[in-house]
């Protein structure tokens, strides 16, 4: 298996998952510059592309990647994510969390 190159950091964040025409709600464990694992009762096929929203407040950021990753057992249901070209608020704002990390 491939080891991780960034940085993750570990984080509660809620989100939206949208995925063959349905949103569902998700909460966002733990994330980098360029993935996520995210926390859902809906796991979309590997290689599927979905849509995350992240609500950060009074702030959404919509992302878009692919799942690259899936958990399903009677415990824990969730996703990996590889992100398509984040943003340079979702950048800023995993930034600013590993500075708080360290």
């Amino acid at each position: 298996m491939k080891s991780r190159v960034l940085e993750r950091v570990d984080s509660n964040v809620k989100a939206e998952i949208y995925y063959d025409d349905g949103i569902y709600e998700a909460t966002v464990r733990n994330l980098s510059r360029n993935g996520m694992y995210i926390d859902t009762n809906t796991c979309p096929p590997c290689e599927s592309n979905i849509v995350v929203v992240l609500s950060l407040g009074d702030n959404f950021l919509m992302l878009r990647g692919k799942v690259k990753r899936t958990v399903n057992t009677n415990e824990l249901s969730g996703i990996g994510i590889e992100l398509f070209n984040p943003s340079q608020g979702y950048i800023n704002f995993v930034s600013s969390s590993l500075n708080q990390k360290n």
